[in-house]
């Protein structure tokens, strides 16, 4: 089988294994016309005025582009929609273009005149975050809502932990947020992005695009840590702790953000477009993804999931979205090149530990990179050297059980069980 990896699929002979291949449904109908389509978006946002009335008068204005796609459904979004702003500022009015993490899809297509481009923003450069206000719960609330993600825990048949709930509790009190200063100076903010599953939020999109994208690092590691609550996870935006901190950030913004969404499957597949205020498009993109996404399957006992992501960061949290699919004392093995190497490694190993391992109960998680075994380790992380490794682990580990799970490409699969 062919599973995705870098530039060039990864091969894995699964010879004398029965498997199961999960890749999402795809549901149409997939639009045929996607320019047309995001303009009639763009005419009638969700909740606010037009787009080009909603810019007038706008002296600084910032694009803020999400970091979560790694495929582009309609790679022209971006370009599109960053023209579309340039041409509808006034004289001497500031245009800026900033890169939640990762390189900007279409890049070559918005080389604008006078349009400086932030390709990267660091959450770490604590220079260019500035106060944006406070988000979060009281002490109370935000105790009662780490016991009640144990309560649902123990309904559903796992061992409750005082430890996670205090984690929990933790990252859900109110603490102050930092968010990029370009973002703060502005009097117009856009977010543009590619809608796909989240471990975490549900779905990327949205006001996802700044909190955690642009945000400062504790904010980051808090979503992180409320990720241990049942009730986040891919697909849940409603009732979500992780999302409703990210709306509450949104909120600080005011009238003074729109959303642009798109979700689909690949540049010919596009499923539907959303804009307007953050929440609200957050609540229709979701409808439509999860007809996209979603893929019912079984536990198992040995789940493969693979990505062509560039570094180990992004695999482990595209780990942390498939975990569903094995059992609780099953082995994950996570593919990808990831030439970009460890990413944020602090990140990697509090999504190991807050995530993924609490969903996997006393599985095991293996790592196929092309990153050096040590690196992965320090982690919490168990590397393998090939794909034939890995298989004789899982094997074993499964008492020879020969079923499996594999997800060639888990960046555009929500597992539903």
């Amino acid at each position: 089988m062919l599973l995705s990896w870098g530039k060039k699929p990864l091969a894995v002979d699964l010879t004398g294994w029965t498997v199961e291949r999960a890749s999402p449904c795809g549901r149409g109908p997939w639009l045929s016309d996607p320019a047309s389509a995001l303009e009639e978006t763009l005419d009638s946002p969700e909740g606010m005025p037009p787009l080009d009335s909603w810019l007038e008068g706008a002296r600084r204005v910032v694009v803020a582009l999400g970091r979560g796609a790694l495929l582009a459904p309609w790679p022209d979004l971006e370009p599109v929609v960053v023209q579309r702003v340039a041409s509808r500022l006034g004289p001497g009015a500031k245009l800026s273009v900033i890169a939640s993490g990762g390189a900007v899809h279409g890049a070559s297509g918005m080389d604008l005149p006078g349009v400086p481009a932030v390709r990267i923003h660091d959450p770490r450069e604590a220079a260019r975050l500035e106060a944006a206000g406070r988000i979060g719960k009281s002490p109370a609330s935000s105790v009662a809502q780490g016991l009640l993600g144990e309560v649902v825990r123990a309904v559903g048949g796992h061992v409750p932990s005082t430890a996670r709930a205090g984690s929990a509790a933790g990252a859900a009190r109110r603490r102050e947020l930092a968010l990029a200063r370009e973002v703060l100076d502005a009097d117009r903010i856009v977010t543009v992005s590619a809608v796909f599953p989240h471990p975490v939020l549900g779905y990327t999109g949205a006001g996802t695009v700044l909190v955690p994208g642009l945000a400062d690092a504790a904010t980051v590691a808090a979503l992180d840590e409320l990720g241990v609550n049942p009730v986040c996870g891919a697909g849940r935006v409603e009732g979500n702790p992780a999302r409703d901190l990210v709306n509450e950030a949104v909120a600080l913004l005011g009238d003074r953000i729109m959303s642009i969404d798109v979700v689909g499957l690949d540049a010919s597949r596009v499923a539907g477009f959303s804009a307007g205020r953050p929440f609200a498009v957050a609540r229709v993109t979701a409808s439509i993804a999860s007809e996209t996404f979603f893929v019912k399957v079984r536990p198992a006992a040995s789940v493969i999931a693979s990505a062509p992501v560039d570094r180990v960061e992004s695999l482990v949290e595209l780990g942390a979205l498939v975990v569903t699919a094995a059992r609780s004392s099953g082995t994950l093995l996570l593919a990808g090149r990831c030439v970009g190497g460890m990413g944020d490694r602090a990140r990697v190993k509090r999504l190991n530990e807050s995530v993924l391992l609490p969903r996997l109960g006393s599985g095991r998680v293996l790592l196929l990179t092309g990153v050096a075994p040590a690196e992965i380790m320090r982690c919490g992380l168990r590397p393998v050297r090939s794909a034939q490794t890995a298989l004789e682990v899982m094997r074993e580990r499964a008492k020879g059980e020969a079923t499996m799970t594999v997800v060639p490409d888990c960046s555009v699969v929500m597992p539903v069980l």
